[in-house]
């Protein structure tokens, strides 16, 4: 049976791997299917701590992450691209190489970060990772043209934020989590609203056509 190390390092290790492909991805489906990943494997990390620490509100805040993240907001993610006629093609104002390859700069930078933050009692790798995934959603969010990329950057950073505070303390206090979760939620469902009349304005889901929106 593998150890508890290696178990650990699969999960963050694989979330990494995600949050890294998604950069450079510029298809939807693809983009949507990455995240989906990362959902599951911060799900199961959730629930390997709550088995380890004996935690039992952990166990439904890692089911949870595995039904809204994995799950529904996915499926609105791809219901909202059909119903709208949005392109899946994504739009970004970099190549998909040269994202790829300012990604993993910022990767190392991270895990540099982390290297200079560490405290006792944190793990290098975890504390690492999510820097990592904490910058790497800030780069999606800032590099795509589009509302679905900007949202993907912006779960993939709450995402690290969780992976944090998860190995900081164990777990934070019951309602606290449940409150993040169902304010992710909202705060979802308000953005596939904007990419609705977005798109029913504009044909577009650029972000460029906010500023007229607004006006």
């Amino acid at each position: 049976m593998p150890s508890p190390a290696i178990i650990l390092s699969f999960l963050v290790g694989g979330m990494l791997l995600t949050a890294l492909l998604m950069v450079s991805r510029m298809r939807l489906a693809s983009l949507v299917g990455l995240f989906r990943i990362q959902a599951i494997l911060l799900g199961l990390y959730a629930l390997d701590i709550a088995v380890r620490l004996n935690e039992v509100h952990l166990l439904i805040v890692a089911a949870l992450v595995i039904i809204l993240k994995a799950i529904l907001i996915p499926t609105l993610f791809l219901h909202i691209a059909r119903t709208t006629g949005a392109s899946h093609r994504l739009e970004a104002y970099l190549r998909p190489t040269t994202l790829s390859f300012i990604g993993a700069v910022l990767v190392l930078g991270a895990f540099l970060a982390a290297q200079a933050a560490l405290w006792g009692g944190t793990n290098y790798l975890i504390v690492g990772v999510s820097f990592s995934m904490v910058i790497l959603g800030l780069l999606l969010l800032i590099t795509r043209k589009d509302l679905f990329g900007q949202g993907m950057g912006f779960l993939v950073m709450e995402n690290g934020i969780f992976v944090f505070g998860l190995a900081l303390t164990g777990g934070t206090p019951f309602f606290v989590e449940i409150g993040v979760m169902f304010d992710l939620l909202a705060l979802f469902v308000l953005m596939m609203g904007l990419v609705r009349r977005v798109h029913g304005e504009y044909a577009s889901l650029t972000t460029d056509y906010l500023r007229e929106l607004i006006d």
